[in-house]
């Protein structure tokens, strides 16, 4: 974004009052990182993992002086980050701009 766009948007967001909020998403798994051992020769190698691991997401929305998160089993599906949004905006009682 160049810098006269980037002036004009931060005037248009002061005049209708909106408050900046940055939002990410992300996943953890507890799958392990090893997936592949060695052993001596003639000798099979067996692994100490159960392989079915569990998929934890994370929604956050952080402005200049708040933070708010939400953690979600598997991944995050839309009708997600629309209530992440609306809890957001009733939470926060401002118009928001979203980045």
């Amino acid at each position: 974004m160049e810098a006269q766009d980037l002036a004009c948007t931060q005037k248009k967001c002061s005049t209708q009052r909106r408050l900046i909020v940055f939002i990410d998403e992300s996943g953890l798994s507890e799958r392990p990182t090893r997936v592949s051992t060695w052993a001596p020769k003639g000798c099979t190698p067996h692994i100490q993992f159960h392989f079915n691991w569990k998929h934890v997401s994370a929604l956050a929305g952080m402005t200049r002086t708040n933070f708010a998160f939400r953690l979600h089993d598997g991944a995050i599906k839309s009708q997600q980050i629309v209530e992440f949004l609306k809890a957001l905006r009733v939470q926060l009682r401002r118009k928001l701009l979203i980045v």
